[in-house]
């Protein structure tokens, strides 16, 4: 996946370029590539449809500003994500009328750019995602099948290789997945991979292992639109 970073100041681009790194790092997106230029022109010397998937603009640059390259790549490519990055807001009009995804107010922390290429970014159902635990563990979401708690240790059950073990908190364990619409709670102390469902009904699922897991009345409606929307997924995954 190609993104481009079109900003006239050298600093702001070796803080985003960095930034991208680290979010391909900590995710296992290998297939992130990284593009910077200088201003509009030297960028869309290089630029066609489909050159891109993602383009973080800066808006205040000089000779093309960075709401007027968003028009002339709108021109070209509607389907491209545009991230404007600016110290200034009073742009915030223009961006609706280019279909920008999102802004980033300068200066920006790691965590506010990572919410917005997260948001941006068509990734949440990669096969290559992955979080970071705590103690370094690199856990890819898609071979999760399901976790459980119990006596302060948390069991990830894995469609892949050995199961894995933990002590610790299981609400703080839930927030590294509060980002991936797929691994979800479906009864206290239990998350799992909508994915990996074998089947549902009224108070349970079985999951792709054979494993039946309880689910309470809180959580069944979401449980089974989250396994249809999966089940459709996977279905143009594999066409």
């Amino acid at each position: 996946m190609r993104i481009a970073i079109v900003d006239d100041q050298q600093v702001e681009t070796k803080i985003l370029t960095k930034y991208i790194t680290k979010f391909k790092e900590e995710s296992g997106l290998d297939n992130l590539e990284v593009f910077t230029f200088k201003n509009a022109d030297e960028y869309l010397a290089s630029f066609s449809e489909g050159a891109y998937a993602l383009s973080f603009l800066d808006i205040l640059m000089d000779n093309m500003n960075g709401v007027e390259l968003a028009r002339a790549i709108r021109e070209k490519d509607e389907a491209m994500k545009i991230v404007f990055c600016t110290s200034s807001n009073e742009y915030a009009a223009e961006s609706y009328e280019v279909n920008a995804s999102m802004y980033l107010l300068k200066p920006y922390t790691y965590q506010q750019f990572k919410t917005v290429i997260k948001s941006v970014l068509p990734k949440q159902h990669s096969a290559k995602l992955a979080v970071v635990l705590e103690d370094g563990t690199r856990v890819i979401l898609r071979n999760i099948l399901y976790t459980d708690y119990f006596n302060h240790k948390i069991t990830i059950h894995s469609k892949v290789g050995e199961d894995m073990y933990f002590r610790g908190n299981q609400a703080e364990f839930e927030e590294y997945f509060t980002d991936y619409d797929f691994i979800v709670p479906c009864n206290r102390g239990i998350l799992l991979n909508l994915f990996e469902i074998k089947s549902v009904d009224s108070s349970s699922v079985t999951m792709s292992n054979g494993a039946n897991l309880p689910v309470s009345r809180s959580h069944i409606t979401s449980i089974k639109e989250g396994f249809k929307r999966c089940q459709m997924i996977k279905l143009k995954e594999n066409l």
